[in-house]
């Protein structure tokens, strides 16, 4: 783990923050493996390509499962059409 000034903790601080309120704005709220990677570049254990790189893995993790619930829905959706049509 890399040793990083208490003025660097802040100035990585200030960027979470910034990311958290960006996405807040979006009506987005990070799960828990989001906030863990998060505070990791808090506190040094990341620097900001390596942050970059782990949000983005772990958002392309997620996408499955979201697309499986999505297919679910419209799946769902399309049996109910076809069953009020009959």
């Amino acid at each position: 783990m890399a040793l990083i000034s208490e003025q660097e903790k802040q100035r990585r601080h200030a960027i979470i923050v910034n990311i958290l309120g960006a996405s807040e704005m979006q009506g987005l709220t990070p799960d828990a493996d989001s906030a863990e990677i998060m505070r990791r570049f808090e506190e040094g254990e990341l620097d900001l390509e390596e942050l970059g790189a782990a949000m983005s893995r772990h958002a392309n993790e997620l996408l499955p499962a979201q697309d499986e619930a999505t297919d679910a829905a419209e799946s769902n959706a399309s049996v109910s059409s076809v069953t009020e049509e009959e």
